[in-house]
């Protein structure tokens, strides 16, 4: 029998101080709380103010992010009547590279809560959560690898997939590091998040070298600093796990202490050299003020030192995870942002290989161009900003071991028969973190040089959009048997794929929660 629980209204919950243990207190069929709306399931919106529209309506959980803040979404795409014979010129951003809490966190929602997150699709999260194969980028450098796919039934509807990859770092290779851990000990932490957040720090600790230096700051009621700048001296440090160890879960939220007291920390020991970074472990309970948003974007400037930036990592809340602090939070800082559920997820995402990936930069304020040939329009793009002017789009940092993928439809609107031999031009400016000196690449393909290659990643990632983006379509789709048939034609899509790429365990694995999500109705 499935147990559902109270959640409490976002003020009321960080002003207890007492725990309570999880299935305590009162619980009840919720058809009048519109906090919480379990107890027909997942799909019945018992609120009446909440009527299942695509975007919700801000009134019943936290996790329920309703503002818009997914910038493709507003942007109107381009028509047949937008085409000219000029080149077009769209500059595009993908987020962070290191940008992939929405994956994880949807997923969690789907499979442990039978909950549907609904907002914008955040489809280049999931594209950054997933393994694509390219080949590394020389030392120093940036690869641009584009690939194009026609429609077959609509001449002049293509696809495209730009990968911009770094070069590779071994864990060996990275800089030492200044890692302040600041954690959420606050009680909502005691219903699964505070074990997720200490199997994260174990294992970076286990990926840890000889001077690398870490400190502990733990907030609940108050903040208090456990570790204080201790030089490691190797993997899994004896006394880093023994605090970690120690840590447990009472009282309310103060995430105003917990910052200030970890950037305190991160600045005493901010040298050049030395990666410095904080890295916020919460369930989301808490709000980010004007005060904690200066302090953040403030550190994370770079000057003569790189920037002290900010890693968000979400752990389990129950179905009222509030996704709107790390989204918050690690723009701000310009650090990672991951969800983790589970101590496996903590294991995989955080080990030592990983770590250049999610603490190193290979280059930072990267822009891409993308000038697209006389008659072409974007029809459609699932990164995170687009536009024919670059100050409206918001350059990136990239991580070494990484890609930013841009995925991109376009229509020729002119369909002659040279449109095959025009070119497109792919521009990526960026600057290198060691010389401070900027970069420009360019490449140039025709169509037909496009179509004639390899195009397996783009297929993935044509996948993978399709998945991310029924998490979005689903709530505003009326019906069980149409939302079963809905996710038939998505299963279907990511089917063909994954059948064609039968080693790629992704795939499989998004094929298992479609199949899953499908029986749900």
């Amino acid at each position: 029998m499935r147990r559902f629980f109270l959640v409490l209204p976002f003020s009321l919950s960080l002003l207890i101080g007492a725990c309570f243990a999880p299935g305590g207190g009162a619980t009840s069929d919720d058809d009048d709380d519109p906090a919480s709306d379990d107890d027909d399931g997942w799909w019945d919106d018992d609120d009446a103010a909440d009527d299942d529209d695509a975007m919700s309506d801000d009134d019943d959980v936290t996790w329920d992010d309703d503002d818009d803040d997914d910038p493709t979404k507003e942007e109107e795409f381009e028509t047949c009547d937008d085409a000219d014979e000029s080149v077009r010129t769209q500059y595009v951003s993908a987020d962070d590279s290191n940008s992939m809490g929405a994956a994880a966190l949807r997923r969690s929602l789907l499979l442990d809560h039978e909950r549907v997150n609904p907002g914008p699709a955040k489809a280049y999260e999931f594209l950054n959560y997933y393994e694509f194969d390219y080949a590394p980028a020389p030392a120093g450098t940036l690869s641009i690898v584009p690939e194009l796919v026609e429609n077959p039934d609509v001449p002049g509807d293509y696809d495209m997939l730009v990968g911009l990859v770094s070069e590779e770092m071994p864990n060996s290779r990275r800089k030492p590091v200044n890692l302040v851990f600041s954690i959420d000990t606050s009680c909502s932490m005691q219903n699964g998040g505070l074990q997720v957040g200490k199997a994260v720090m174990n294992t970076i600790a286990a990926g840890l070298d000889s001077g690398d230096v870490v400190s502990l700051v733990k907030w609940s009621d108050n903040s208090t600093v456990t570790l204080d700048s201790h030089m490691v001296g190797g993997p899994s440090d004896p006394l880093f796990l023994e605090e970690v160890a120690a840590l447990s879960s009472s009282g309310s939220t103060n995430l105003d202490g917990g910052l200030a007291a970890a950037y305190t920390i991160a600045n005493a020991n901010h040298t050049m050299g030395r990666t410095s970074r904080v890295i916020l472990i919460s369930d989301g309970g808490a709000n980010v003020g004007t005060t904690n948003a200066d302090l953040i974007a403030t550190n994370a400037e770079d000057g003569e030192l790189e920037g002290i930036y900010l890693m968000g990592v979400g752990t389990p809340r129950a179905t009222d995870y509030n996704g709107a602090l790390m989204d918050s939070v690690t723009d701000l800082g310009r650090g990672a942002y991951l969800y983790v559920d589970s101590i496996a997820e903590a294991e995989a995402r955080f080990a030592a290989e990983r770590l250049p990936e999610l603490l190193e930069v290979a280059a930072r304020d990267v822009q891409l161009s993308i000038s697209l040939p006389p008659g072409f329009v974007v029809d459609d793009f699932s990164g995170e900003e687009i536009s024919t002017e670059p100050g409206v789009v918001t350059p990136q940092h990239i991580a070494p071991n990484g890609r930013m993928l841009y995925d991109v439809d376009l229509l020729d609107c002119s369909i002659d028969a040279s449109s095959a031999e025009y070119p497109i031009t792919f521009s990526a400016n960026w600057t290198d973190p060691l010389t401070g000196l900027e970069t420009t690449k360019v490449e140039i393909f025709t169509v037909a040089e496009l179509l004639a290659a390899e195009h397996a990643r783009l297929d993935k990632a044509g996948a993978i959009v399709a998945y991310a983006q029924a998490y979005s379509d689903i709530a505003g789709i009326t019906g069980t048997s149409a939302r079963r048939n809905y996710l038939e034609g998505v299963l279907a899509v990511v089917s063909a794929v994954a059948d064609a790429q039968p080693d790629d365990q992704d795939l499989a694995d998004i094929v298992d929660i479609l199949t899953e999500w499908r029986a749900m109705y």
